[in-house]
């Protein structure tokens, strides 16, 4: 599903990202683990088009997106969820959805109103049964924190993606949320592909197929979950 070749990111000198190389494999359920620091999110803006790298390639399904805008990736079946979700307060819940998935489409211009299309209605309404909200007619501003984070991760699979980029999906949940999380994620379609950044290692152990730790950049673990610990232990003890 996803190839990345001797990736390299510089920010003012500092070497952030160090000749990366990685496969993922479709339908694998990916979670990065590492220190503060460790290049995580950067890896993610490089996959999702928000950096672009200093060297390397990114292959998605064979092909290397690693010059193409945002917007191109998300349409070639790219998701992106974030830490704090940008989202259009003024609109329900189901109006965001529909906008997103208008967008993915290529479904707006002149003379277009996607938040009449029937179409786009019934696809945002799936979106958000799948991903447990109940609620989309409500505007975001009444959303609490836990029905954020659901839509956002709806946002994230418009467009029929395929590979979804989850940057610390339990953030903000207090005791219990990681219970909540893992139901969302456990509930995903299986032959969606996912990398997943998360700091909560009992969410992180839980969801993974494989588990690889970055350290100033580079790979320092790629595995099973079940050898991670030692590998994990001896980077925060050093």
């Amino acid at each position: 599903m996803l190839g990345l070749e001797g990736l390299s990111k510089n920010f003012g000198g500092v070497q952030v990202i160090r000749d990366l190389s990685l496969r993922v494999r479709a339908g694998e359920r990916l979670v990065i683990l590492g220190p503060n620091g460790a290049g995580k999110t950067t890896l993610l803006r490089l996959i999702a088009g928000e950096v672009l790298p200093d060297a390397g390639r990114i292959l998605l399904n064979g092909r290397d997106i690693a010059r193409l805008p945002p917007d191109a990736r998300a349409r070639s079946g790219l998701g992106r969820g974030f830490q704090t979700a940008a989202l259009f307060e003024g609109f329900t819940a189901a109006e965001n959805l529909i906008l997103a998935e208008a967008m993915r489409q290529g479904r707006t211009g002149p003379g277009r109103d996607p938040l009449q299309d029937p179409g786009l209605q019934g696809r945002a309404r799936d979106l958000a049964a799948q991903v447990g909200l109940t609620d989309p007619a409500l505007p975001v501003s009444a959303l609490d924190h836990g029905a954020r984070r659901r839509l956002d991760l709806a946002l994230a699979l418009s467009g029929d993606a395929r590979l979804l980029l989850l940057d610390e999906p339990a953030s903000g949940f207090g005791p219990g949320g990681t219970g909540e999380i893992h139901a969302l994620i456990a509930a995903l379609p299986r032959d969606l592909t996912l990398i997943v950044i998360e700091h909560d290692l009992d969410l992180a152990f839980a969801v993974a197929d494989r588990i690889v730790i970055l350290d100033a950049g580079q790979i320092a673990f790629d595995g099973a979950p079940g050898d991670a610990r030692p590998a994990l232990k001896a980077i925060y003890d050093a």
